[in-house]
């Protein structure tokens, strides 16, 4: 009887270290990015004047009055044969001017055009702000 306990043990204990294994694996599988862009961010604010800057490796915003806006659009495409979130996250000074949202999904084989907004203050005379915006490709759930 007491074999029988002890083998009942051993195989409780060889079941949930198995499961655990298999969590940790998943939760790594899920939040593990599978590709990253990282973008140089920056926007001028004057009073006056409104000026463009187009660039592909850089996210600008050109110059903005105060109390205005500037909208650029950040285009991914999901190369993947399942569906993909990304997250976005950004850092440095411009990091509170900017709205953006923080996760997309994206079907496999579509684009997604994900809208980044700058917000500039009323009460700003000359300031550039700068920074940077990186998005995170994930498997989704």
């Amino acid at each position: 009887m007491k074999r029988i306990f002890y083998y009942s043990v051993y195989f409780i204990f060889a079941l949930s270290l198995i499961l655990f294994i298999l969590s940790v694996a998943a939760y790594y599988l899920f939040t593990f990015p599978l590709d990253s862009y990282k973008l140089h961010t920056s926007a001028s604010v004057a009073l006056d004047g409104i000026g463009f800057d187009v660039n592909d490796s850089a996210l600008t915003f050109g110059i903005v009055s105060p109390g205005g806006t500037s909208l650029r659009k950040v285009s991914i495409v999901n190369n993947y044969k399942f569906p993909v979130r990304v997250k976005a996250i950004s850092n440095g000074e411009i990091e509170l001017l900017l709205k953006y949202p923080t996760i997309t999904r994206i079907e496999p084989g579509e684009n997604a055009s994900i809208p980044v907004t700058f917000f500039a203050f009323d009460n700003s005379s000359y300031v550039n702000y700068s920074g940077s915006i990186e998005f995170l490709v994930l498997r989704a759930d």
